[in-house]
């Protein structure tokens, strides 16, 4: 198991994991957020190839539309 802190929040992971698997287990769509991890922006095509680790803090913001 490894902590994380997401969106300020702790919590535990099963594993390192990448970015885009994070994601997933949250059923969250990549196409409709950004991300951070260590305080810098993940680009979308890096998602599969960055891992988070244990006492990472991330941060996912999801995107809307509207006026």
């Amino acid at each position: 198991m490894i902590t994380v802190v997401a969106n300020g929040k702790r919590r535990e992971l099963p594993e390192d994991m990448s970015v885009s698997r994070f994601l997933e287990l949250g059923s969250v769509p990549a196409e409709i957020v950004v991300v951070e991890l260590r305080g810098e922006i993940v680009h979308r095509h890096e998602y599969d190839c960055t891992i988070i680790h244990d006492g990472d803090h991330i941060e996912v913001v999801r995107m809307m539309g509207g006026g």
